[in-house]
């Protein structure tokens, strides 16, 4: 029997980023998408816990039963795993997500991340994975979820290919709780300019210092304005933060 994979995200089911990693995905085994109906990105770990979720099947994708869920990423991955999957997935992969997803404690504001941390927390093996792009690109893929732009396809198709070769060999058949009882999650990033010589490393999160994210218009109206915060010891040489930004892709195992 293949492999059952459960493909979640935060970006929604128009990310234009989506059809490229089910292709890939499903080409190592069976695989359902359980996605949100509309973007969720920073919203971390949330659950909706006020109100009715509704749940849509939508046309397949590349052959990939799909579904859409008016909730959050973690919402997704709990309803899937526990309503919609005909059986058990034996590995989670939750992404691609447009942008990285780098350091302590914006981690924790990722919905990429929590939707494989709730797989995580059911004992499935999980993985986030996230592509670094430019300003230019990432307002047109995330912001008007445009058609990936040629420039950046090279790069998609071998972080895709290599999000699905790192299921297939890292977390199939391995075991997300610790013997301490704490969980394990991966979190695996790629550098804009990623392909299939790039070289990869095992990190660690960087720890950052938050900047303010919110910009005051007046009035009582503040808006988001996003703000990478800075690296508090910028010396560590194995973090994420590093490794991406200096043109490597990053692996970092999370026990939490």
């Amino acid at each position: 029997m293949r492999p059952l994979i459960l493909i979640c995200n935060d970006d929604g089911i128009n990310s234009p980023f989506l059809p490229k990693f089910a292709e890939e995905i499903g080409k190592i085994g069976d695989a359902v998408v359980v996605v949100p109906s509309g973007e969720q990105s920073w919203i971390g770990h949330a659950h909706n816990r006020h109100g009715e979720i509704r749940v849509d099947t939508l046309p397949d994708i590349c052959g990939i039963p799909c579904f859409s869920v008016s909730g959050t990423p973690a919402d997704c991955a709990n309803i899937a795993i526990s309503h919609l999957c005909k059986r058990r997935p034996d590995a989670v992969a939750s992404g691609l997500n447009i942008g990285h997803n780098l350091g302590f404690p914006i981690l924790w504001s990722s919905g990429t991340f929590a939707a494989a941390m709730e797989s995580a927390g059911f004992g499935i093996p999980s993985g986030a994975f996230s592509l670094r792009i430019s300003k230019e690109f990432y307002e047109a893929c995330r912001t008007r979820h445009l058609e990936v732009p040629k420039e950046i396809r090279p790069v998609l198709s071998s972080a895709c290919k290599h999000a699905a070769d790192f299921v297939a060999n890292k977390l199939i058949g391995e075991n997300p709780i610790c013997p301490d009882g704490k969980i394990r999650v991966f979190n695996v990033n790629y550098p804009d300019n990623f392909s299939e010589s790039t070289h990869v490393e095992r990190t660690t999160p960087a720890r950052m210092e938050l900047s303010p994210l919110f910009k005051n218009e007046g009035k009582g109206l503040f808006t988001f304005s996003y703000s990478a915060g800075r690296v508090l010891d910028p010396s560590v040489k194995n973090s994420d933060w590093e490794c991406v930004y200096s043109g490597k892709a990053s692996v970092s195992e999370i026990i939490i």
